[in-house]
């Protein structure tokens, strides 16, 4: 259930458009947005896009995008890093399970009889 989860959020996630990302060569008039943050929303902000390893305007950028788009703001770093953790949460229920068998295996043969 946990792997169809994370199959279905992945197909979410759409590529990051690096077009948008990239410097245009000439400047269109308003393609620029300012935006006034309080302090402490800004010292959040640069904190979340470090820990992303993100320049804090390519992750503003990512967000906005996210929230215009609908596509889900993960970077590429943490998808990976998901994916991982979900293969190897699957591989420990696949051994969890080959250990339960094993288990009631082990309880038919000790009583012959059905007990």
């Amino acid at each position: 259930m946990l792997n169809r989860l994370v199959d279905s959020a992945a197909r979410c996630v759409g590529e990051i458009d690096t077009d948008v990302l990239k410097p245009a060569g000439r400047r269109l008039r308003g393609s620029r947005t300012c935006v006034r943050l309080h302090p402490d929303d800004r010292l959040l902000l640069s904190e979340r896009a470090a820990s992303r390893q993100m320049a804090v305007a390519t992750y503003i950028s990512v967000l906005v995008r996210a929230h215009l788009r609908n596509p889900s703001p993960l970077p590429k770093a943490e998808l990976m890093a998901l994916k991982q953790s979900v293969a190897e949460l699957g591989a420990i229920g696949r051994n969890f399970n080959q250990l339960t068998r094993l288990a009631h295996q082990g309880t038919a043969r000790a009583h012959p009889e059905g007990i």
